[in-house]
C-alpha cells in the first residue's frame, strides 16, 4: 500500500482536474479549427472545382457536407474531417484530396456521394441485417440537412 497523505491526494486530484479541463479546452479549440477547415474545404471544392471549371478541367463540386466525429461527441485528438461531396467526378478526386490535405494538419476523408454504392454487409451474428457505411452516411447526411 502506498503511503500518500490526504494533502498529497488532494493535490493530485486538483492537478488531474486541471489537466482534464485543459485537455477539454484544447480539444474544443481543435474542433473549432476543424469546423473552420471544413468550411474552407467546402469553399475550395465549390470554387476551385466549380461548374465553371468543368469545361477546362472536367470536374465540378456542387455540394459539400461535413459528417462524422466532428459533429458528434466522439470527436478526439486524432479525429479526421469527413466530407461528403456531390458532383466531383472521379478524375478530380485526387486533385481535390491533395488540395484539401494542404489546408491543415487534419486528415481528410472525402466521400464522393455519387460514386458511393450501397453494399450488402450481410448480417451480424444474431442474423439481423446491419447497415452499410453508405446507408449510415446517407442517413446521417439527411439528418444533418434536416437541421439546416
Amino acid at each position: 500500500m502506498l503511503n500518500v497523505s490526504l494533502e498529497q491526494m488532494q493535490q493530485y486530484i486538483l492537478t488531474a482536474q486541471t489537466c482534464q479541463q485543459q485537455r477539454l479546452a484544447e480539444l474544443e479549440q481543435r474542433r473549432l479549427r476543424g469546423f473552420e477547415v471544413a468550411k474552407r474545404a467546402a469553399q475550395i471544392l465549390k470554387t476551385e472545382f466549380s461548374a465553371s471549371r468543368v469545361v477546362a478541367f472536367g470536374f465540378s463540386a456542387s455540394r459539400v457536407v461535413a459528417f462524422g466525429s466532428l459533429l458528434s461527441e466522439n470527436f478526439h485528438e486524432t479525429s479526421d474531417l469527413d466530407l461528403a461531396v456531390w458532383g466531383l467526378p472521379e478524375k478530380g478526386y485526387f486533385k481535390a484530396v491533395a488540395r484539401l490535405l494542404s489546408l491543415s494538419n487534419f486528415e481528410v476523408d472525402l466521400v464522393e456521394v455519387q460514386y458511393a454504392k450501397p453494399r450488402d454487409s450481410g448480417g451480424d451474428r444474431s442474423g439481423h441485417r446491419t447497415m452499410s457505411r453508405y446507408s449510415v452516411l446517407v442517413a446521417r447526411l439527411n439528418k444533418e440537412l434536416a437541421k439546416i
